[in-house]
């Protein structure tokens, strides 16, 4: 008797969720982010991980905020060499959807192409950087220089280039109406 093409395709994907779900875990993805990703119970998911790394999974740790992501000149470069991997690999429906393949690929892309890859730049970041640029909430703007830079919706102050040292001149008027120019930090 030969099984039906229904039950094969039923199998093939519940191995390639499976598959996903392990890649996830030993990457370290939070446990209700692999289930989000995959549709699996966390049962199946506490076992995984369990498998993957001889221990629990530890508790979830809290999302980054996307402004802290982008918060220092060194930081914003990062994101930014993160997310034009990610960009590249996803294509224009990164902006539809996050694409787990391509973000944990961009993000092993991002740590090679680094000397000082630290563990601080985990798959977490990674993530909330794509969800960020999923909802809009970042977006590359071009500076004067001829760079693309991310730009957060909420930045207090004008966006800048975190290329350009020192930061470009920002033009303001002053209460008199005189047009100076300043030259802002990073940090305020």
């Amino acid at each position: 008797m030969q099984p039906s093409l229904k039950n094969t395709s039923t199998s093939v994907n519940d191995m390639e969720t499976f598959d996903l779900a392990a890649r996830m875990a030993l990457r370290h993805f939070p446990v209700a982010l692999i289930r989000i990703q995959t549709g699996l119970p966390a049962e199946t998911v506490d076992e995984l991980y369990q498998q993957a790394h001889n221990a629990p999974p530890p508790p979830p740790p809290p999302l980054p905020k996307a402004l802290d992501l982008i918060a220092t000149p060194e930081a914003a470069a990062r994101a930014t060499s993160f997310l034009a991997h990610y960009l590249r690999l996803a294509g224009p429906a990164a902006y539809r959807r996050i694409d787990i393949e391509a973000l944990m690929f961009a993000h092993d892309l991002h740590l090679a192409a680094r000397d000082d890859a630290k563990q601080t730049e985990t798959v977490l970041r990674a993530w909330v950087l794509a969800r960020e640029m999923r909802c809009r909430t970042l977006t590359f703007q071009l500076c004067s220089c001829g760079r693309e830079f991310l730009a957060h919706a909420d930045q207090k102050l004008p966006a800048a280039c975190h290329f350009c040292s020192p930061r470009p001149a920002v033009a303001t008027r002053s209460a008199g109406g005189e047009k100076s120019s300043e030259v802002r930090l990073a940090n305020g």
